[in-house]
């Protein structure tokens, strides 16, 4: 039987021969415990949108 391990371990899909560091657009996931709803409120978004 394996030792379990608590970290988990996924395959990278950055491009090796990309900077990251450079400017670029990405995209951002962000997933909240119960489907939360954290960045309906429109000070949040107001926020957000000024970022951008």
């Amino acid at each position: 039987m394996r030792e379990f391990n608590s970290k988990k371990h996924r395959k990278s899909i950055r491009l090796k021969e990309y900077d990251y560091s450079e400017v670029g657009a990405y995209f951002v996931t962000i997933c909240t415990k119960d489907s939360q709803l954290l960045l309906e409120p429109k000070p949040i978004r107001k926020m957000i949108s000024q970022v951008q």
